[in-house]
């Protein structure tokens, strides 16, 4: 089994949420929901962070789509996701006193997914799994297209 590679990513819009002394445990999980979207909420102190996986081409409908989606406890990491098991790859810009997510690479959710979908990474391989950390949470999710953030004060 190849290593997983947890690869931190800070898009410009994450920079504005403020991550309390650079810990995860400061950021805390509102809601999830699933309607024509998925939008998972969570919150600091001061702000909310809307995580948006909206409908991106609704002539396709896999495309538009999250593909698959889960939820867990933080010390109850999914598909492998534990220290002997993965590497963490910090860019040189990431800036810890603001909220960031990681892209999974040789992702075991993937694989799983590609196990029991006649729709695959093969086919579509631009197919990502996202992996969201808050203070008891883990929320992953497998998706072709990167989400939307919105950033609330409070």
């Amino acid at each position: 089994m190849a290593l997983q590679i947890l690869h931190a990513w800070q898009p410009t819009e994450l920079k504005k949420f403020k991550m309390e002394d650079g810990y995860f445990y400061k950021i805390g999980l509102v809601d999830i929901k699933f309607d024509d979207d998925v939008r998972i909420t969570l919150e600091n102190k001061d702000q909310i962070l809307e995580i948006i996986y909206g409908k991106v081409n609704i002539s396709h409908p896999l495309i538009g789509k999250v593909w698959n989606f889960c939820y867990g406890k933080a010390d109850a990491f999914r598909f492998g996701l534990t220290d002997d098991k993965s590497k963490t790859v910090f860019p040189a810009s990431l800036n810890k006193e603001f909220y960031y997510m990681y892209k999974v690479e040789n992702s075991e959710f993937i694989k799983w997914q590609d196990s029991v979908s006649p729709f695959t990474s093969k086919d579509y391989p631009e197919l990502e799994h996202h992996l969201f950390i808050t203070d008891n949470d883990i929320i992953e999710t497998l998706s072709v297209f990167e989400p939307r953030f919105i950033i609330k004060d409070k």
